[in-house]
């Protein structure tokens, strides 16, 4: 609806948020923190770092990724008959930038990406996705178990948003 409306010429203030255990690259990076992605409008505002700051004050603290132009060309398509490319054939834990580019894949799938900073500001919309595959788990199951299940990100959320 978000998209719909700025093409529709809406000027009220968006933001899209995913969250998702998307890949275990974020846990080989970070360990058992979550990760935020964000695109330029997003950084520019400040949004991931609203989430850092929230995520510290409330325990559940978060690292701010950077996505880069690498992350775009890695989703690019590669022939006329893909507009996107979603994955290679490694896991992410194997790939270069593995919890950065599904971000990526993110936007250009949904067509965020015709609302980033070039788009200017009145078109831009900002995109955070949080990569919550080492948090969402606190780790005590050693074995082939469950893991105990954390909530994260709901506090830092709440305490984002609701402050």
């Amino acid at each position: 609806r978000i998209l719909a409306a700025r093409v529709a010429g809406s000027k009220i203030p968006a933001a899209i948020y995913t969250v998702a255990t998307l890949t275990g690259h974020v846990i080989r990076a970070y360990g058992w923190y979550g990760a935020t992605v964000a695109n330029g409008p997003a950084r520019r505002g400040k949004y991931d770092q609203r989430l850092a700051v929230s995520g510290l004050a409330y325990g559940d603290p978060f690292e701010n990724s950077i996505m880069r132009r690498e992350d775009h060309a890695f989703v690019r398509g590669r022939t006329d008959r893909e507009d996107v490319y979603q994955s290679n054939s490694l896991p992410s834990t194997l790939t270069d930038r593995g919890h950065q580019y599904p971000a990526a894949f993110i936007i250009k799938a949904s067509g965020l990406d015709k609302h980033s900073v070039g788009a200017g500001a009145s078109a831009a919309i900002p995109f955070v996705h949080v990569d919550i595959a080492g948090s969402a788990e606190d780790g005590s199951e050693p074995g082939l178990g469950l893991c105990g299940i954390t909530g994260s990100p709901v506090a830092t959320f709440a305490g984002a948003f609701w402050s």
